[in-house]
């Protein structure tokens, strides 16, 4: 007996293949792998190389390095539901403010940078991330809430607004 998960698709292998869902799916799965991994007990900020997930919109794959004690860059491959279903490839400079809050392991942070819209109306943008993340000492994981204004540059010029909440692993240096 076999059960047809869609008209399109006759089994799970071939639906988690070829739909965005299955892609979401993959995606958690890996993340759960890594997150998996015991004993690893090192602050975030010496393992410079974070990579994780956002989700929000869009929600897709993000990796941070960070190149000094406030200065970091970021970028990832996302996906968004509006706009006619985008891929978009981004990337940021960001400048923490570790000063700001009474936490030391929580700061504000702000940057410049662009993303590039691969799906659907290709096209352009300007981002301007402003968020707030928290490292945590025990564990080499960084959690992050962001708020993004993007300027559409092309093919028409607009403004729009992404977000998300996301997670990262830092791996240590090789």
């Amino acid at each position: 007996m076999t059960v047809q998960i869609h008209r399109d698709y006759p089994n799970l292998k071939s639906c988690l293949q070829h739909t965005r869902m299955g892609l979401r799916i993959r995606v958690l799965m890996l993340m759960g792998a890594i997150w998996a991994v015991p004993g690893l007990t090192v602050h975030a900020q010496e393992r410079p190389f974070g990579a994780g997930i956002v989700l929000g919109s869009p929600s897709g794959l993000t990796g941070k390095y960070w190149l000094r004690q406030a200065r970091a860059i970021d970028g990832g491959l996302a996906w968004s539901e509006r706009r006619d279903a985008q891929f978009l490839i981004y990337g940021d400079l960001l400048f923490h403010r570790f000063d700001l809050l009474d936490e030391e392991r929580t700061a504000l942070y702000y940057g410049i940078g662009g993303h590039l819209v691969l799906e659907g109306d290709a096209g352009l943008g300007v981002r301007v991330p402003l968020g707030i993340t928290h490292l945590f000492r025990a564990e080499p994981i960084g959690i992050f809430l962001e708020l993004i204004p993007v300027l559409r540059l092309a093919p028409e010029t607009g403004f729009d607004v992404h977000g998300g909440i996301g997670a990262r692993f830092y791996f240590a240096r090789s």
